[in-house]
């Protein structure tokens, strides 16, 4: 049987591996003899850990933490935690004879780095999940410099990983071509690309569910809903999403913008006075998701213009066309642009274009978006199945 441990760092709150690895995880199970561990770096609190490790434990996953003391003299407990870590998985591999090591980004990469010859000593196969471009989005979107220590250190442990490593996950060929064109060592037949795939028996729409949540949230019949889920943050373009409904709402009064997130949400003043009464904001866990996304119309998925978009897979993008949901996707966004350009029920919103508000509403209008197809298209490249086939052929 093989055995797979998959590391991860996260801060104190995160929803990504309930929501995305553990179904992928719990359906290589099920269909094949991989067995899933998955240790946890984290500041979580302990709560937090509990919770995860129950829902773990529903899809038959091995679940582990390790507690990042954040508080500790500013970087030091970071520090340790990376200094130790590699004890730490180590000796859970020979503890639970792992065949199989996925660390997942730069953080868990550089912690593996350390026992790379070990590694391949004992005939470990080392799959690294590059995540997308994670060092090159911190530099789009936080104040990160390339000139910095910490990214040039940082991208140095991520070329190691990606040297080092028998596979990696990706999630789009721009993003392969990235990766090779900055380390023209790394053969392509490494590579493989992931989706991020959901689970159709969670995410089906439902005709009672939608007539049942749109009479909850006042929503008239005959009248669209908008909606986003997800995190909200600063690059998630909330304030062009709140652009975009206001243009529709001046023309359609009675439409209503839904934001759905797990955290707590604030940011009222950020709404125009003129859609303020349009806006619904809920706080609601993962699980709940389905029944707002059956009573929506149109949905988001949007982020602000920067280079690291060419790396990702949007998760939302799966559960929304799963659904039958029409979606506005940014431009530039992995993949995305190629299926926008022969799918009608995606509408690339090109942040940059001076009449990005007229294409938008005129794709709204004009035209008629059966559920049918979308689901089907859905089915075919982001379902939980799918994917599932994916991560095992990297993993074999």
């Amino acid at each position: 049987m093989k055995k797979l441990l998959f590391i991860t760092w996260d801060a104190d709150t995160s929803n990504y591996l309930e929501a995305l690895f553990f179904p992928i995880f719990n359906k290589l199970t099920k269909n094949t003899n991989i067995q899933i561990h998955v240790i946890q770096f984290s500041w979580a609190k302990t709560q937090e850990v509990l919770r995860l490790q129950q829902i773990a434990q529903i899809q038959q996953i091995t679940f582990s933490h390790v507690y990042v003391n954040k508080d500790m003299w500013g970087m030091l407990g970071v520090l340790i935690a990376l200094f130790k870590g590699f004890r730490i998985i180590k000796d859970y591999i020979k503890n639970h004879h792992i065949t199989h090591l996925m660390p997942r980004s730069t953080m868990p990469a550089f912690i593996c780095n350390r026992i790379n010859g070990w590694l391949k000593a004992n005939q470990i196969k080392l799959i690294f999940d590059a995540d997308g471009l994670p060092l090159e989005e911190r530099l789009d979107y936080t104040s990160l410099s390339a000139n910095s220590l910490q990214y040039k250190f940082l991208k140095k442990q991520e070329t190691i990983m990606l040297l080092a490593a028998d596979s990696i996950l990706v999630r789009s060929k721009a993003a392969i071509e990235f990766h090779r064109k900055r380390t023209p060592l790394l053969p392509l037949n490494k590579f493989h690309i992931v989706s991020n795939g959901r689970d159709e028996d969670l995410f089906h729409f439902n005709q009672a569910e939608r007539t049942q949540t749109r009479q909850e949230l006042g929503i008239e019949n005959d009248a669209k809903l908008f909606i986003y889920t997800g995190s909200l943050g600063p690059q998630y373009a909330l304030d062009e999403m709140l652009l975009i409904f206001a243009a529709y709402h001046a023309s359609n009064p009675n439409a209503k913008l839904l934001l759905l997130s797990r955290m707590p949400v604030r940011f009222s003043p950020q709404i125009p006075s003129q859609i303020r009464r349009a806006t619904i904001i809920l706080q609601k866990n993962f699980e709940v998701v389905p029944r707002y996304l059956s009573a929506a119309d149109f949905a988001f998925c949007l982020r602000l213009p920067a280079p690291s978009l060419a790396g990702i897979a949007p998760i939302k993008l799966g559960e929304y066309l799963l659904m039958g949901l029409p979606t506005i996707i940014s431009k530039g966004i992995g993949d995305l642009d190629l299926w926008a350009s022969k799918q009608a029920f995606l509408h690339t919103y090109d942040h940059l274009n001076s009449n990005r508000f007229n294409k938008v509403l005129d794709w709204m209008t004009t035209n008629n978006f059966p559920k049918q197809p979308i689901i089907d298209f859905a089915k075919s490249k982001l379902s939980l199945n799918q994917t599932a086939i994916q991560y095992k052929s990297a993993i074999s």
